[in-house]
């Protein structure tokens, strides 16, 4: 089974079709040319939904307690995988509306001074990519998305650094922090410079995570989604930033 809506799983799954004595090849995806495809998608508050569209017209409805497409994309495969091993779909599909998604994973936290936290483990930029489209699809066309990211090494942003700005400039404002590994200020300016030249907006370097967190406060007001994010211990400063929320949202400018 190969998600197609990238061009390299576009490529792999021909590449497979067209192997002498391949595997069986099922797609899916948002394409129009899966085999299977999510159509009907929606994606706001704290949930998404999308029906599922099979061969033969086999149609499952996904209603998600989870946040963004790449959720959806993820339930799809879990239930074209019971499919295509001949097992009954349909109580998974129900269980799936109940399920409330893998711990940091654009995890609800909290709200505070009408702004809605979520706590995110992406370090990729590619995760990066998702979980800010769903913090987007969150805040709606009134609300800003305001981002913490605390990289997960200097080796991952020498290899992704670009890549990298580029996911990050999707959020209204970046406050870029450290980590255990004790990153050099050197580092998480550069990536800083990244964002900007990609477009995006990161006022504050700041290593250390609660004071990150503080800033970040700062930014914010009310509507807003604020996005604590990466893999090492920015989760840590969610007390912080809810104290932080409470004193200051509503008077940034």
């Amino acid at each position: 089974m190969v998600g197609i809506d990238s061009p390299g799983g576009l490529e792999l799954a021909s590449r497979l079709t067209a192997a002498e004595n391949g595997p069986g090849v099922v797609t899916f995806g948002f394409s129009t040319s899966a085999d299977w495809r999510l159509t009907e998608v929606s994606i706001k508050g704290r949930g998404s939904s999308a029906v599922l569209v099979g061969p033969g017209g086999v149609e499952y409805a996904l209603d998600l307690r989870t946040v963004g497409g790449h959720q959806l994309l993820n339930a799809a495969a879990a239930v074209i995988t019971l499919h295509v091993l001949g097992q009954h779909c349909g109580q998974a599909v129900e269980q799936l509306r109940y399920f409330d998604g893998v711990v940091r994973r654009m995890t609800p936290a909290f709200e505070a001074g009408g702004v809605r936290v979520y706590d995110s483990y992406a370090h990729h930029p590619d995760e990066v990519r998702a979980d800010l489209a769903a913090a987007r699809s969150v805040a709606g066309e009134q609300g800003r998305m305001i981002t913490v990211f605390q990289p997960s090494g200097p080796s991952r942003l020498t290899v992704f650094g670009w890549e990298f700005g580029k996911a990050l400039a999707g959020s209204d404002e970046v406050v870029v922090t450290g980590s255990a590994q004790r990153f050099a200020v050197a580092g998480l300016e550069t990536l800083s410079a990244r964002i900007d030249a990609a477009g995006g907006t990161c006022r504050h370097v700041e290593p250390d995570r609660a004071e990150a967190a503080v800033l970040a406060a700062s930014l914010a007001r009310p509507g807003d989604v604020l996005v604590l994010m990466g893999p090492g211990d920015i989760a840590e400063a969610g007390q912080v930033l809810r104290s932080a929320l409470g004193d200051t949202v509503g008077t940034a400018v």
